[in-house]
């Protein structure tokens, strides 16, 4: 249907209709506070031969919001190498960079992302 179309397209490059019938459901799991579900969820995406932008986005996020800041980097980085300049990913670094206290880094992937 048009709704697994648009959905697989916001979901970025790599996303299958199955997995973007998924996203949704991962992301109230994360968005109820039950992390370790949405973890299993997004790292057995990753596994996909393409894994989309919102797999690693929202892995990191998870990681982020358990307070493993190094982790949810590593993901964001993993990520852009599958992806490289993708603007959601480079936004969601510049925020967590942010977070670190790394100013110059945070300035360098914010004005990556909006270019």
């Amino acid at each position: 249907p048009l709704a697994l179309i648009l959905c697989a397209e916001l979901l970025g490059p790599g996303a299958t209709p199955q997995a973007a019938t998924e996203y949704p459901a991962l992301r109230q799991r994360f968005l109820r506070g039950n992390y370790a579900e949405a973890r299993t969820g997004y790292e057995a995406l990753l596994k996909e031969d393409k894994p989309a932008v919102a797999a690693f986005a929202g892995l990191a996020a998870v990681h982020r919001a358990e307070g493993d800041y190094p982790k949810a980097l590593e993901v964001l980085d993993a990520g852009l190498k599958a992806h490289p300049d993708d603007p959601k990913l480079l936004a969601r670094r510049a925020d967590l960079a942010l977070s670190l206290g790394r100013w110059d880094d945070a300035a360098k992937d914010a004005e990556a992302a909006i270019k």
